[in-house]
């Protein structure tokens, strides 16, 4: 009878330390949680270098995103006719070294066209080149690619480009640092004189992929005279929802006080909601209470895609803009 007394008594202790037990390791468990989310919303606050504040006075104008296999007089007089200053011209594909893979012989043929139809219409285009960087493919990290892709846009300024958009899309938080730093880099690098400017898609404080953070979007103000804004790209199917989503970012970017300037770049390759028309009209009601704002116009994407309809929209809009 003791024995059963004393085996009970075993089991018992044996049940209160195994519950004490689990009970310790879910606490452990719990406070490592606690641990891991606190380091992430520091890390959130992202906490930049401040970089050189560079901004250049910019004119008000639209802007077109084309490329170098642009050759025709008559698409260039459709860019002309509606005020289409920035080029935003994509050179060709950069390779995985940030090398540039377009031949020069390309780049500088059109670069004659552009002068030479400059000087007959008494016209000045400003030409912004860029090449798409998806950092899926790209290590942007990588000191070989910086160096690569910084010394080909210091040349293709130094041959006739105004200046350069760096489309590095996406941004995640461990690239940060590096795309600033390829920006500060290419600030130095570049003469006084270019014009340095940035795509972005939107801005969020629990941004996707796509997004800028706030302060990730300041850190790159600070750098760059031109912010390049697109209103596509956004996931949103529903027409309203699209609306409110680009009216609530161009109100948000108006409603501020920054060190660039901004172009809003408007789709004509996208698919229902995001088309021209919805694009410009969110736009309109986004900067409609912001007489004193930093956009300078609106850039299509892109030369290749746009139809005589969706020509029609815009001359219209612009009509009524101006």
């Amino acid at each position: 009878m003791k024995n059963k007394k004393v085996k009970k008594k075993k089991k018992r202790n044996y049940l209160q330390w195994k519950t004490l037990t689990l009970f310790l390791l879910l606490l452990i468990l719990f406070l490592i949680i606690i641990l891991l989310v606190s380091l992430e919303n520091v890390n959130e606050e992202e906490i930049y270098t401040p970089g050189e504040i560079r901004t250049h006075e910019l004119e008000k104008g639209n802007g077109m995103v084309t490329n170098i296999w642009l050759h025709e007089e008559f698409r260039l007089d459709k860019l002309r006719e509606n005020n289409m200053k920035y080029l935003f011209v994509d050179v060709g594909n950069t390779n995985k070294k940030g090398v540039l893979e377009t031949e020069s012989e390309e780049i500088e043929e059109f670069l004659n066209f552009i002068e030479e139809y400059e000087n007959r219409k008494n016209y000045n285009f400003i030409l912004l080149a860029y090449s798409e960087i998806n950092t899926n493919d790209y290590d942007i990290n990588s000191l070989d690619f910086q160096d690569n892709f910084i010394d080909d846009y210091v040349y293709l300024v130094n041959i006739g480009f105004e200046g350069i958009l760096i489309d590095i899309e996406y941004v995640p938080k461990d690239r940060a640092e590096s795309y600033l730093k390829i920006t500060d880099s290419l600030v130095e690098k570049l003469p006084d004189e270019a014009i340095v400017s940035a795509y972005v898609v939107g801005v969020d404080e629990n941004p996707s992929h796509w997004d800028w953070t706030p302060e990730f979007f300041e850190a790159v103000s600070n750098r760059v005279d031109l912010i390049e804004f697109g209103s596509y790209d956004t996931g949103i199917i529903i027409l309203n929802k699209y609306k409110k989503h680009v009216e609530a970012q161009v109100d948000w970017i108006a409603s501020q006080k920054w060190n660039s300037y901004f172009i809003i770049t408007i789709p004509t390759h996208k698919g229902f909601p995001e088309t021209i028309d919805n694009a410009l009209d969110s736009f309109d009601s986004g900067i409609s209470k912001h007489s004193n704002n930093q956009f300078i116009g609106a850039a299509i994407f892109a030369e290749w895609t746009i139809d005589e309809s969706e020509w029609e929209i815009f001359e219209n809009w612009y009509n009524a803009y101006i």
